[in-house]
């Protein structure tokens, strides 16, 4: 199931009360989300990391307006496209240094979530009943996309918003994009040993398994995370080399 929009997030909430017969909303905690994301390394540095890349690129352009020895049609040109892309530059060089940044923090929130999941599914007394070999990690999956769209993401993303100054709901939403592609793609792929294997299924050898399951998605995060990441940084890095090479053709032009 893709989570794209609100609407998408009320469905899947439906869906949860249905099979589950819970509303996962109720692990949300206000409280506990301040104070994990003061923990988090990224909003503290975030306005530093975009702000000082357009500064630096500020800082080229002015010096070489000043170098250059530039005609007036060619100090026109230069001081319009020039200005337009250094600046452009400096801003992509430091969406890219955000996202570098935002890994380990991602990793924090993510496992934060599975780490919720695990508290859900020991509540789920009734666990046992809707579990079936076939069906065990559709299941996970189903849960674990409530925790993260009904409880982490909207807990985050609001501390978020409120932690960094000016551009905290830019953060915010491309934090929440990350989260959401994250989510969709997660797998849990932990299969019970044989001692695991019975005929009926006690409440606590599912939530074992199933918090097995959890474990072992945590330690698979890592790599995971990497990947998603990269996959951000791709378009970026691509209109980046664009930019750049269009800003290096300005400078061949007018010297």
């Amino acid at each position: 199931m893709r989570i794209k929009t609100e609407k998408d997030v009320q469905k899947l909430d439906a869906k949860l009360k249905s099979i589950f017969g819970v509303d996962v909303s109720k692990y949300r905690n206000p409280e506990i989300a301040e104070k994990f994301v003061d923990l988090l390394v990224f909003p503290q540095f975030a306005l530093n990391w975009v702000l000082r890349p357009i500064a630096i690129s500020f800082f080229i352009y002015i010096i070489l307006f000043y170098l250059l020895n530039l005609s007036s049609i060619m100090t026109i040109v230069y001081g319009i496209f020039g200005l337009i892309l250094f600046l452009l530059n400096g801003i992509l060089f430091g969406m890219l240094l955000v996202l570098w940044k935002m890994k380990k923090d991602m990793f924090g929130v993510m496992k934060y979530s599975l780490n919720i999941m695990k508290e859900c599914i020991v509540d789920l007394k009734h666990v046992s009943t809707i579990t079936k070999k076939e069906n065990k990690k559709e299941t996970l999956g189903l849960l674990f996309l409530g925790i993260t769209h009904i409880v982490t993401i909207p807990m985050v993303t609001q501390a978020l918003g409120n932690k960094i100054p000016f551009l905290g709901g830019l953060f915010s939403k491309l934090f929440m994009k990350i989260l959401r592609l994250a989510s969709s793609r997660i797998k849990f792929n932990y299969d019970p040993n044989k001692n695991e294997i019975v005929e009926d299924k006690s409440p606590a050898v599912v939530t074992n398994t199933y918090t097995k399951s959890i474990d072992n998605a945590i330690e698979g995060l890592d790599k995971f995370l990497t990947t998603i990441l990269r996959v951000g940084q791709f378009p970026i890095s691509m209109v980046t080399l664009v930019t750049f090479s269009l800003l290096g053709i300005l400078l061949y032009a007018v010297i």
